[in-house]
């Protein structure tokens, strides 16, 4: 499913620098857009979409299905499935 992030996200990411908010939120999002990474902006939300692979996985998966950005990872994931659209699921665990 599409991961949502925010700008301290795309930071901790390092798709963007400290530096980035010092600039206005054009700025910011002309950059972010330019990474292979971030699909689009949200103006409503205030929020950017992470890229998916072909099978719909995260960006940052790597071929076991493993985060790649572990310690850098978006809020929406350290949140993960506490918060999320099916709260307390998560497709990982088998059943």
């Amino acid at each position: 499913m599409p991961v949502e992030v925010k700008i301290s996200d795309l930071i901790r990411l390092r798709i963007l620098d400290e530096f980035h908010l010092e600039l206005d939120s054009r700025e910011q999002i002309k950059d972010a857009l330019k990474h292979p990474a971030v699909l689009r902006y949200t103006p409503s939300s205030e929020k950017f979409t992470l890229k998916q692979k072909p099978d719909g996985s995260c960006f940052f998966l790597d071929a076991n299905k493993r985060c790649t950005h572990y310690n850098e990872r978006p809020d929406t994931c350290r949140n993960h499935p506490q918060i999320g659209p099916r709260p307390g699921f998560c497709a990982y665990y088998k059943k």
